[in-house]
């Protein structure tokens, strides 16, 4: 049966084997698709023969794995969580008994204080609550005040981030990160601002000089 699992890991795998279409003696987009099955597990089968063939491993870098449960409900979280495990543990355990997967390094979000169970375990390293990410991935919330203090000024930077904390920030570490794209927009945002007022009062102030001559 093909899910919305299946969809999303053979988008993942086409963009995969159009990267490194050279190193695996893939010639065109078409050569590319008729390596993709219906069913993701069977399209990872057909990567890892590439492999096989082209005398290459595979080193897995994967972000967010626990995503998808995070984002889960109780009523289908025993279902993502059984496709997870069919369609990327289980090969990815093959693949690594085979000697085609040579390790990697994967980072999931920690949900509590306690270390997270980590599904790649045995296959990667979950570096999820090792204190060496810390910031590695976002904001900590000293680098946020410091941002903020020095793009708006003491008292605004305090409101920036007094705003920011009720907005979603995730752990690394065992460290609250704010996401860098979501700081430095909402900064941006601010700076434009408070640059839009500046600019409003200094032609208030022409203004007046302007109008102190005529009168």
């Amino acid at each position: 049966m093909c899910s919305s699992v299946d969809a999303y890991l053979n988008a993942v795998y086409y963009c995969f084997l159009h990267q490194y279409a050279e190193k695996l003696d893939l010639s065109d987009a078409d050569e590319i698709r008729s390596y993709i099955c219906p069913q993701a597990t069977h399209t990872f089968d057909e990567i890892l023969d590439l492999l096989t063939f082209s005398g290459h491993k595979l080193v897995l870098f994967i972000d967010n794995f626990n995503s998808p449960l995070l984002n889960s409900t109780p009523e289908n979280c025993n279902d993502i969580h059984g496709r997870i495990w069919d369609c990327i543990i289980c090969p990815l355990r093959s693949a690594l008994e085979a000697g085609l997967v040579v390790g990697g390094v994967v980072l999931g979000t920690p949900i509590a204080e306690e270390p997270i169970w980590s599904l790649f375990e045995h296959i990667a390293r979950d570096v999820s609550d090792e204190e060496r990410v810390r910031g590695a991935f976002g904001f900590t919330l000293p680098e946020v005040q410091e941002l903020a203090a020095e793009a708006l000024g003491e008292a605004e930077g305090i409101k920036f981030v007094d705003e920011l904390k009720h907005s979603p920030a995730y752990r690394s570490g065992n460290y609250v990160e704010y996401s860098m794209e979501d700081v430095l927009g909402r900064l941006r945002s601010c700076t434009m601002s408070a640059g839009t007022i500046k600019r409003a009062t200094a032609k208030e102030s022409a203004k007046d000089i302007s109008l102190d001559g005529v009168l």
